[in-house]
């Protein structure tokens, strides 16, 4: 497996963290802007009264701003949320090696 992958069994071995972070999400040459609620090496949870279908394939960008960058990772849409806090769910299909480094820094 290549190491910017993610199987699906990969996210229940990893801690999730408490993240308001900026998401940018690219799909069908749409972009669209989200907060996080928590991240994982599996994955992402985003915030939306309007979620992404499930089973959609999404490019995305988590803004990081102490260090004024982005981090790409690409994902599927795994399921949504209609309570509170109202959101989907995108399980990391591909990921930059920094989301690896952006999770230490959250753990620490």
């Amino acid at each position: 497996m290549n190491h910017n992958e993610f199987s699906a069994t990969e996210r229940r071995e990893h801690d999730r963290y408490s993240a308001g972070l900026f998401v940018k999400i690219v799909t069908n040459r749409q972009e669209r802007y989200f907060y996080s609620r928590n991240v994982s090496a599996g994955g992402i949870f985003l915030l939306s009264d309007r979620p992404i279908s499930e089973e959609t394939m999404v490019e995305m960008e988590i803004l990081l701003p102490k260090v004024k960058c982005a981090v790409a990772a690409e994902g599927e849409v795994v399921w949504q949320r209609h309570r509170d806090p109202k959101g989907f769910a995108i399980k990391f299909t591909k990921a930059d090696q920094s989301l690896r480094q952006l999770l230490g820094r959250l753990a620490a």
